[in-house]
């Protein structure tokens, strides 16, 4: 991971994060961000990208790390949404009834829904894991967000197309 500061170089840097980190979030401080790893989430200094702690370590195959409500939510293998407080500790494990292939990243939408961009599907849950609407597409989608217009925007991976539905 890194960071370009394109009018300060000198705050530039460069570290190594854990395994498969696919998601960041700029945290509601302002100065930390929330980055996933396959076994949970790290935060870490935006001035510096030291370390700052680990929220979790225990967890398979996360893809999405989001902080929300002053909770961290990682979507992981198996096709739950653990939910922990801000020490790491287990709050909820929200169960996705249907089993989603290559999904990716999470996002809430304005009802406070969770949209989850998955191959051929994305698919929004309430937070009990219960399907509130679902959108099926062809290709494998990355993220997914609804914008003010209540457009849905959508990418296709790696072969950098972004729609608007």
């Amino acid at each position: 991971m890194f960071r370009v500061n394109q009018f300060h170089p000198e705050q530039n840097w460069r570290i190594k994060t854990d395994k498969k980190s696919r998601d960041i979030q700029v945290l509601p401080c302002g100065n930390k961000i929330l980055v996933s790893n396959s076994k949970g989430g790290t935060i870490y200094s935006i001035k510096d990208g030291k370390k700052i702690k680990d929220i979790i370590t225990s967890l398979r195959g996360v893809e999405s790390a989001v902080f929300k409500d002053k909770n961290f939510y990682f979507l992981g293998s198996g096709n739950d949404i653990t939910v922990t407080d801000c020490s790491g500790k287990i709050l909820n494990k929200i169960i996705i009834k249907e089993k989603l292939k290559a999904y990716r990243l999470m996002r809430f939408d304005s009802d406070n829904n969770i949209m989850i961009a998955a191959q051929n599907v994305i698919l929004k849950v309430d937070r009990k894991g219960e399907e509130v609407e679902r959108i099926n597409l062809q290709g494998k989608m990355y993220v997914a967000k609804r914008n003010s217009d209540a457009d849905l925007l959508t990418s296709f991976g790696y072969k950098g197309i972004v729609a608007v539905l």
